[in-house]
């Protein structure tokens, strides 16, 4: 018999750990005698010489073994006898860490998951831009240096583009100015010429006709004419090229709504109340411009749970 949908939910696997650890702590927290018991297994001594040897690069010696044991257990003892004095109450540094194990028990849950093939092909066609593949092309360029032209840029551009479509057989990069760019780009992407020559040339560039010298076209560095060779268009890829990305991104976007979850599911355990001065309590009552926070304020208290 196939089991129910919500057993398959990751709350549910969340709340069933948190469940059988309450059980787990209630256990041990009713036996004085375990409580002052400190147990250092076969794992932890294991798990401790595999840090040292990360650090080290090497094994610890029998000495230096009996060292690392002799500190996991002064730090165990401060540890409870800290506790045991509230030591950890209202301490920050404590309570981010905290909420840092919390969340990585949170995407240890999100990652029990494995994505189906329908999950993965329906997130990529929800996502096309996240995975799109870029256009490509191949092009020469012709740079005009208007910093060093002035007010003649643009009609020395034009007269250039005129004179190589006319059939100039000269060295076309001898009709232009110096740049630290290559003459020819090979296959290249719309994203790597952007980062090259600026988001303005590479929307500009894509709108040319191919084969023939055209332009000019504005640049970060100035004035271009260009001559397209080839032009492969942009496309939505299938999901058998881009698989292993869209793996990475759901699995993100995943562990993010898992959190969100969690979340939820401890907030409705919570009556969250929120002390405000005069100044605070006006701006939560949504007196000044924005949408108005879901939040009630009554004398200086606003609850919300």
């Amino acid at each position: 018999m196939p089991a129910l949908p919500i057993l398959r939910e990751p709350l549910v696997h969340f709340l069933a750990l948190g469940a059988l650890l309450f059980i787990i702590y209630g256990f041990l927290g009713g036996d004085e005698e375990r409580q002052n018991e400190i147990i250092v297994s076969e794992g932890t001594v294991d798990h401790l010489i595999e840090l040292w040897i990360r650090t080290r690069q090497r094994p610890p010696t029998r000495q230096e073994l009996r060292g690392i044991i002799d500190d996991y257990v002064i730090e165990e003892i401060l540890y409870r006898e800290g506790k045991a004095l509230g030591l950890d109450q209202d301490d920050t540094i404590i309570r981010r860490r905290l909420r840092q194990k919390m969340e990585f028990l949170a995407d240890d849950v999100a990652d029990l998951k494995e994505p189906a093939e329908e999950e993965l092909q329906a997130f990529l066609d929800e996502n096309p831009d996240r995975f799109r593949v870029d256009s490509r092309l191949t092009f020469e360029h012709i740079f005009f240096n208007v910093d060093r032209r002035g007010e003649t840029s643009l009609d020395d551009a034009v007269s250039t583009r005129d004179r190589l479509v006319a059939g100039y057989d000269g060295d076309p990069r001898e009709l232009g100015d110096g740049i630290p760019l290559p003459f020819k780009l090979e296959a290249s992407s719309t994203r790597e010429i952007a980062s090259m020559f600026g988001l303005d040339f590479a929307q500009g560039v894509v709108e040319l006709p191919i084969g023939e010298w055209a332009g000019p076209v504005q640049s970060g560095y100035g004035l271009h004419i260009v001559r397209i060779s080839e032009y492969v268009p942009g496309r939505a890829p299938e999901l058998t090229e881009v698989r292993e990305f869209v793996v990475r991104e759901w699995s993100a976007q995943r562990r993010v709504e898992v959190k969100n979850q969690f979340y939820d599911s401890f907030k409705e355990r919570y009556k969250i109340t929120i002390e405000t001065s005069a100044d605070v309590e006006e701006r939560l009552s949504g007196s000044e411009t924005g949408p108005e926070p879901d939040v009630e304020a009554d004398a200086g208290e606003a609850d919300a749970g």
